[in-house]
């Protein structure tokens, strides 16, 4: 990995970025949640990726659609705070951390985002692997400056998108935010919210990774 070896990465042809940026991003689906998240967040540093092997790992969709969870089990998360009806039992999409269901809730089209199950002790176990792999690395002196930057980036960063609280806050930012575009996109408006889950409006739309940002002037 980029982030641990030293590999100047800026030399390779176009061709060539491709094709790492290509296995990097399989290597990736295979090891696991944080390696998935880790890609994801360094995709927006320029001074790890080169262009085109950020536009391959932003084009994908990091979709996981193992480890779904069934009715039953949302309806196990959520019976005590909130009551929903038609839960649709294959989510709309699904990531390596959650998942989001169609229902209705008040007679209204609705999505819930949900924790996937396990996941919390899944990412503590993937968090003490990589620490004793990096311990190790950094003894045999094959690391660089990175160390200290994953170590932070796990520690807080992935750590907070384990609570939908967090995700809750980051969309009221962003309508605050990008209030002067509600006539061109919208943010869906939230009707319920805890640390394992979010019920918000369903809106019938492309998703991000697809939209034409050309059209907006947010410079």
């Amino acid at each position: 990995m980029y982030c641990i070896y030293k590999k100047d990465l800026y030399t390779l042809s176009e061709d060539e970025q491709c094709k790492f940026g290509r296995r990097l991003l399989e290597s990736t689906k295979k090891g696991g949640i944080i390696s998935g998240k880790l890609l994801q967040i360094f995709s927006n540093r320029s001074n790890i990726f080169p262009d085109k092997i950020r536009n391959i790992i932003k084009s994908s969709q990091f979709e996981n659609f193992e480890n779904i969870m069934t009715i039953d089990e949302i309806q196990t998360v959520i019976k005590d705070k909130i009551v929903v009806t038609s839960i649709d039992d294959h989510p709309l999409a699904s990531g390596t951390v959650a998942q989001v269901n169609r229902l209705v809730y008040n007679d209204k089209p609705a999505v819930i985002k949900i924790i996937k199950k396990n996941v919390h002790k899944k990412i503590q176990r993937e968090i003490k692997i990589i620490r004793y792999i990096l311990f190790i690395l950094k003894f045999a002196g094959k690391i660089n400056f990175m160390c200290n930057e994953m170590l932070y980036i796990i520690n807080t960063h992935l750590v907070d998108q384990l609570d939908m609280i967090n995700e809750r806050n980051n969309m009221e930012e962003f309508r605050k935010l990008y209030v002067e575009f509600n006539d061109r996109f919208k943010i869906p408006e939230i009707y319920h919210y805890d640390k394992d889950f979010i019920i918000m409006e369903y809106i019938d739309a492309p998703v991000l990774s697809k939209v034409d940002w050309s059209m907006f002037d947010i410079n």
